[in-house]
């Protein structure tokens, strides 16, 4: 009699329970039938494998370029103490879809005065709450090439511009070939070379003029 059904059963239609040795024997038939040993092997081969990469990108990240090359943004974004960061911290946030922390890929410097972590002192700078580089310095700006852009500097970086003061920025590419010239022009007025500016913003500290001089 079945206990579950209350009905009559007969001895051919009783099967023997497996035993657990029985199980046992089956599931590893089953797993060399079906490779389930090397597909595991395989899996955990194929996640150390992303593990891996993950580790090495993760590595390239840290090791992105901190070097840029000079630049008109560069500069600007400098004086207004931003986090000036490198393509690949665009790259990742683009990834994960959100903004990601930028402290990692702050750059150090510029391809031509090196690493002088002036982005990170004139961001320190601007948190502090500190006066920026240029600020109380009256400069006159002179000749046509890349006049606007050094004025910009100077204004963003809190210095001023006037049209007759002491000292003059001279933005001529060939500055050696207007010096007479130029001398002639503004008699008694010391003339600098635009690049003290620059080199200025780039190591985010008023250089010594002495190199500077026209």
């Amino acid at each position: 009699m079945c206990p579950l059904c209350n009905q009559s059963v007969k001895e051919n239609q009783l099967y023997p329970v497996a035993t657990l040795d029985v199980i046992i024997e089956e599931f590893i038939k089953m797993k060399q039938d079906y490779l389930i040993d090397e597909l595991t092997h395989l899996s955990a081969a194929q996640e150390r494998e992303k593990e891996r990469h993950a580790a090495e990108t993760e590595e390239s990240d840290l090791s992105a370029p901190q070097i840029q090359k000079e630049c008109k943004i560069l500069k600007k974004g400098i004086l207004y103490g931003c986090y000036v960061v490198n393509e690949q911290w665009l790259e990742n946030s683009i990834k994960k879809g959100y903004p990601i922390p930028e402290s990692r890929y702050e750059i150090s410097g510029d391809k031509e005065m090196g690493r002088t972590g002036a982005p990170e002192k004139a961001r320190k700078n601007k948190e502090s709450k500190k006066p920026n580089l240029f600020k109380g310095l009256k400069l006159c700006v002179v000749d046509d090439n890349l006049q606007r852009h050094v004025e910009k500097c100077i204004l963003v970086g809190g210095g001023i511009i006037e049209d007759n003061c002491k000292e003059i920025i001279v933005c001529s590419d060939e500055p050696e070939l207007k010096r007479q010239e130029l001398k002639e022009k503004f008699p008694e007025k010391t003339l600098i070379l635009k690049n003290w500016v620059f080199d200025s913003i780039c190591n985010f500290e008023l250089l010594e003029k002495d190199d500077y001089y026209l």
